[in-house]
């Protein structure tokens, strides 16, 4: 009994640290595949995106197989459930679009172009930590890898409520090119990342390992709402942004592009969605690299207005 019961022990031990290779097809009601779809394990450091046909396939622990998974696709609403019940193929239903409040004055003006978050390209800086997978003295460009949004929030104000949103320039630094993200921009709801402004799903291509990336967004007819909004950059973990780093005789895979910070002048709120939430970073002074002052930064992101 004694042998049986330690034969048990070690069984859950392996189990354990055994890894599971899950694997699904993402669809829309149709049965219309959903490219670049990003798939997150709750509360977990796992995460994948799906291809252009809409399959991925992700490997875990298989002590995670009651955890949850979230699924999402622009345009769609999120999926969350258990990963046990994943299947062969998993339908998402379409989103629907809330609009929000917002006040267009008809009198004719001149039309003025406006810059939010305006910055200088020689003062943008990428964030490196040391990566701890190699040793405490590496610093190597810092970010999860797995699927999340970086996002800056222009506040609600007055001057700006109603005034056509005209373009988007993101600075981003890439290791492999081309490469490419996701353009989001959400509405916001109690001072949280809300609902998808944009329709369609918006992928942006790189095309230089050091480009300023001006995203046009006339055709889209999105203003400036009353409660102000957020302007995000969501990674994709796909091969065409995957890129090795060979540090000290290792092998560390980082995925393109990332997004720039640039010294604040007016400080703005950072936001990040992984592991399934949406978290405020306060400070993001730390971790920038040639940093010695011991300012604060803001994404390198802009928002371009116009009457």
């Amino acid at each position: 009994m004694k042998k049986l019961f330690l034969l048990f022990l070690v069984i859950i031990s392996v189990n354990s640290h055994a890894q599971v290779i899950l694997s699904s097809t993402i669809q829309n009601l149709k049965g219309e595949p959903l490219p670049y779809a990003n798939i997150m394990i709750q509360n977990q450091p796992y995460g994948t995106s799906s291809n252009i046909y809409g399959f991925f396939e992700i490997s875990i622990p298989y002590s995670l197989l009651n955890d949850t998974i979230i699924i999402s696709s622009v345009g769609y609403e999120s999926k969350k459930m258990g990963l046990s019940e994943l299947k062969e193929k998993t339908y998402l239903s379409a989103q629907i679009i809330m609009l929000p409040e917002i006040i267009i004055s008809s009198s004719i003006k001149e039309d003025k172009t406006i810059i939010l978050n305006k910055f200088k390209k020689r003062n943008c800086f990428m964030r490196h930590q040391p990566d701890y997978r190699v040793d405490s003295t590496s610093y190597l460009p810092y970010r999860q890898d797995q699927p999340n949004i970086e996002a800056i929030y222009f506040p609600e104000n007055l001057k700006y409520q109603g005034k056509r949103i005209k373009e988007v320039w993101i600075y981003t630094t890439s290791y492999s090119v081309p490469s490419y993200f996701r353009l989001r921009i959400f509405s916001s709801s109690s001072h949280l990342p809300a609902h998808d402004m944009l329709i369609e799903s918006r992928i942006i291509e790189v095309k230089s390992p050091y480009e300023l990336v001006k995203i046009k967004l006339e055709e889209s007819i999105i203003y400036y709402p009353s409660n102000g909004l957020f302007i995000g950059m969501e990674v994709l973990i796909i091969p065409d942004n995957k890129c090795d780093m060979v540090v000290k005789d290792q092998h560390i895979p980082i995925y393109s592009p990332f997004m720039n910070f640039t010294k604040a002048k007016n400080k703005m709120e950072y936001w990040i969605y992984a592991n399934g939430d949406w978290q405020y970073r306060e400070h993001i002074s730390e971790g920038i690299y040639f940093n010695k002052s011991k300012k604060d930064y803001n994404p390198a992101i802009s928002l371009i207005l116009s009457n």
